[in-house]
């Protein structure tokens, strides 16, 4: 029985093991990006409302690379990759429980060998969110492209969303070039392919972004017949948490504005894609449907009700990127039982009728 016989904190830690012993690594660790930092203007907002997260600063991102790894392995559900050792390279696993598994006393299910190159894509569990697929796997696409290596097949964790298969087609990979992992999975490769984490420490690049939205705008240029100057606001009514409590009334006050509401959960990426393209002003509770902002055009204003149990500046970077007209405003959570992150909250009308008439949106 095989088993993961330990671990390197990063997978340079195991390049160097390699060169130690005498082993050449020439073209084994290529480098795509290096390391970068980006500018981030202050968001607007009404001056008794202004929060520290959202204040002008540089946000850096960290270099990029594909490494190949002769005779590597991907294992189990997660999607682990193990050198040809059986060592577990931490630096590109997801898998935050780690830890507190038994990953290491477990034995590994039966090994299946391949003389194909396949590239890992794995992000755990977590690659089901839309945010997390559309920043976290989809960019790693990017980088094993510009790596300028022919890949065979990619491996992803288990597929269950529609909007997963639709970027994948829509990037150029086939359903016959997919693995998913699952409980059994211990595929030893002639040649792995990974790259690099997108988002370590939430830093996610530049780069990232235009990738995905240069991609998906190309294939999805415009075949549906939306309306221009759309004014929206993006409802979480369909959503499991962070909802707005009152949105009933935000969606009333917004209405003599020429607001239309949207949910996006049935929408498709070209839909969405489109949707958000034609838009002028969104008004958008934070989630991952925000995400779709990426498609947005320049000057494009954006207005992001947080909640103060969990204030976030994440997309505050994406807007960046794109040169959007970026305005927020903090309102009171109700407090539940859960993780403080999920809780609902209570939009003040007054405050977003003061925030909108300012600054004349």
């Amino acid at each position: 029985m095989d088993y993961i016989t330990g671990q390197y904190m990063t997978t340079s830690e195991w390049v160097k093991e390699l060169e130690a012993i005498g082993i050449d690594t020439k073209g084994m660790v290529t480098k795509i990006y290096s390391d970068d930092q980006f500018p981030i203007k202050a968001g607007k907002t009404l001056t008794r409302m202004e929060h520290p997260e959202f204040q002008e600063r540089y946000h850096p991102s960290r270099s990029a690379y594909v490494t190949a790894i002769g005779q590597g392995k991907v294992v189990k559900e997660n999607g682990y990759v193990l050198t040809p050792n059986n060592k577990l390279l931490l630096d590109i696993c997801s898998d935050f429980t780690l830890v507190e598994t038994d990953v290491f006393s477990t034995p590994l299910p039966p090994k299946q060998i391949t003389s194909e190159t396949v590239a890992v894509l794995t992000y755990d569990l977590a690659s089901t969110n839309y945010f997390h697929w559309f920043f976290d796997v989809l960019p790693r696409i990017h980088l094993i492209q510009k790596s300028g290596i022919p890949i065979d097949k990619y491996v992803f964790n288990k597929l269950s969303q529609t909007f997963q298969y639709e970027t994948l087609v829509a990037l150029g990979i086939d359903r016959n070039q997919i693995i998913e992992c699952t409980p059994d999975t211990h595929l030893e490769a002639k040649k792995l392919i990974v790259t690099s984490w997108i988002g370590v420490t939430s830093y996610y690049p530049k780069w990232s972004a235009q990738f995905v939205r240069a991609k998906l705008m190309n294939k999805f240029k415009f075949p549906y017949n939306w309306e221009r100057n759309k004014r929206l606001y993006i409802s979480r009514t369909d959503a499991h948490y962070r909802r707005v409590i009152n949105e009933t009334e935000v969606i009333e006050l917004l209405k003599p504005l020429g607001f239309k509401s949207v949910s996006l959960s049935s929408l498709s990426v070209a839909e969405k894609v489109n949707l958000f393209a034609s838009a002028d002003v969104v008004i958008t509770p934070h989630g991952a449907g925000e995400t779709n902002l990426i498609f947005c055009r320049p000057g494009t204003k954006i207005v992001e009700l947080q909640s103060n149990s969990y204030v976030n500046n994440i997309y505050q970077r994406f807007f960046n990127y794109f040169n959007f007209d970026y305005y927020y405003l903090i309102n009171d959570a109700e407090r539940g039982t859960d993780w403080e992150g999920k809780w609902n909250f209570k939009v003040n009308l007054d405050e977003l009728s003061s925030l909108l008439s300012r600054y004349k949106t």
